[in-house]
């Protein structure tokens, strides 16, 4: 009886996903006519979408909704999204798909207000930003390091691939269309997003990422210093010094959060130094 329940189980998904969606190959490469196909795509994706994983299924679906333009209902499955760590990272959970949040919430006030997205989106991501704890802002900032390029070239590789095809099975046009959300929205907020936490961070933080000094045998390490730009009397500080470097920024200002200068020390052959790298 199991074997059997088992069996069935699988051909029902082996159908689902073999399920076909009408998507005509269209010579018009036009951004606005791909947009309204996409579009007509994600919603039919998901009409189909099953998925009993809930982390899984509100972490795909946001995406499918951002294309099928719902974006109301897109912020509402990120909330989805974030609540399991609403206890075990409160701090940190708000952070988490800003850069998508702040995109679905500035195409709302966009068409609400007939403005431009530039204006909508500084509206939008300067409230969204100044509304998250210290802790949060540094793991938002990590959402902005994509390769918009790379996620284009992902995306039409995927399109590619359904040339001469008039129609689209569910799982090609779920991955099909969660690379052009990354895509779409990447493209449109990647520049914007980081002028905008730089404007941020400066009026924070008095920050240093090009410190090198010299060491007693001659060896050069990098630092990154990190203060409050509110604070001008002399503070305590941490001092980290690890091997791993990309990570300065985040480490430096959890520090400037919890009311110490941050500074990260890299080997010395990383970052800026010039050295032979030598650990240690």
């Amino acid at each position: 009886m199991r074997k059997t329940l088992l069996l069935a189980l699988l051909t029902f998904s082996l159908n689902l996903f073999a399920q076909k969606i009408s998507f005509p190959k269209d010579s018009n490469t036009d951004s606005a006519v791909l947009s309204m196909k996409m579009k007509v795509l994600a919603t039919h994706v998901i009409e189909l979408y099953e998925n009993d994983n809930p982390s899984e299924y509100f972490d795909n679906l946001f995406r499918y909704q951002i294309v099928a333009q719902e974006y109301k209902k897109a912020i509402r499955s990120l909330d989805s999204v974030r609540s399991p760590f609403l206890e075990s990272a409160p701090k940190q959970a708000k952070a988490i798909g800003i850069q998508y949040e702040s995109y679905a919430a500035a195409r709302i006030t966009q068409l609400n207000n007939k403005i431009s997205f530039k204006e909508a989106y500084t509206n939008r991501f300067n409230e969204l930003y100044n509304a998250l704890t210290p802790e949060a802002t540094a793991v938002a900032v990590n959402y902005f390091n994509a390769d918009a390029g790379q996620l284009k070239e992902n995306f039409y590789t995927l399109l590619k691939a359904q040339d001469n095809k008039d129609s689209i099975d569910l799982k090609d046009a779920m991955a099909l269309t969660r690379a052009y959300n990354s895509y779409i929205v990447y493209s449109q907020i990647l520049a914007l997003g980081t002028n905008l936490i730089a404007e941020q961070e400066n009026n924070k933080y008095i920050k240093d990422d090009s410190v090198l000094v010299k060491m007693p045998d001659g060896g050069m390490i990098s630092l990154t210093i990190y203060r409050d730009r509110k604070i001008t009397v002399p503070q305590p500080v941490v001092l980290l010094y690890n091997i791993y470097p990309g990570q300065e920024a985040s480490d430096c200002k959890r520090a400037v959060t919890n009311g110490f200068v941050g500074i990260v020390a890299n080997t010395r052959g990383k970052r800026l130094s010039p050295d032979t790298l030598e650990p240690f």
